[in-house]
């Protein structure tokens, strides 16, 4: 009784924290990672190995058609490990996750909210484990940033939402279980890029 009053306790204290989030980032074309359709969760509790799905996400575009993006999901850490991903609105990936090089055959039109990847990630650590958004390998401008192509062919750097200043955008183990608690990954310190080869081949 006392084990199912504690496991009821924390399940109740998570969802207060994750609800403290609020709505998605308000400021005009940002691009953000979340747990969640709406865009209000960049955080996730999950255990070691266990599956969740995560959402590449466009918020409140200024433009009513994109015309390709191009952006990379990393950790701090290598210990995450990237599932199956799909690229929403018929977007074709010329490179494989968590690098994504979209193009539409005809323009995605946005909304305040628009889903553009789903993705599985799975956290191979009790801790906290902490995800940024880049550029990806190759870009096709010399920025660290990801890229967004408003018209056809004039790529340009779009900003993240982030939950930390030192760039974090999202988490797998770590939220705050009440809306005073801090939030996590601030003292990790990203890198802009990675090599994924060497983690990817131990699930080969």
């Amino acid at each position: 009784m006392r084990a199912s009053m504690i496991t009821i306790l924390v399940t109740v204290g998570l969802l207060v924290g994750k609800s403290a989030f609020g709505g998605f980032d308000p400021e005009p074309n940002k691009l953000g990672l979340y747990f969640d359709l709406e865009a209000r969760f960049p955080c996730e509790v999950a255990y070691p190995f266990e599956s969740v799905t995560a959402y590449l996400i466009l918020t409140n575009a200024t433009s009513d058609m994109l015309f390709g993006w191009e952006a990379a999901v990393r950790p701090v850490s290598e210990e995450l490990f990237v599932g199956s991903a799909e690229v929403m609105g018929g977007g074709t990936n010329s490179l494989e996750a968590p690098e994504f090089a979209v193009t539409y055959e005809s323009p995605l039109e946005t909304e305040s909210v628009t889903v553009l990847a789903t993705f599985e990630l799975a956290s191979l650590v009790y801790e906290e484990n902490c995800l940024i958004l880049t550029g990806i390998s190759s870009p096709s401008l010399p920025e660290d940033l990801p890229l967004i192509w408003w018209e056809a062919s004039v790529p340009s750097v779009i900003q993240t939402t982030n939950i930390q200043p030192n760039g974090v955008v999202a988490s797998i183990g770590g939220c705050p279980v009440v809306p005073e608690s801090p939030w996590p990954c601030a003292n990790e310190v990203p890198v802009s890029r990675f090599n994924w080869g060497s983690l990817k081949s131990i699930y080969r």
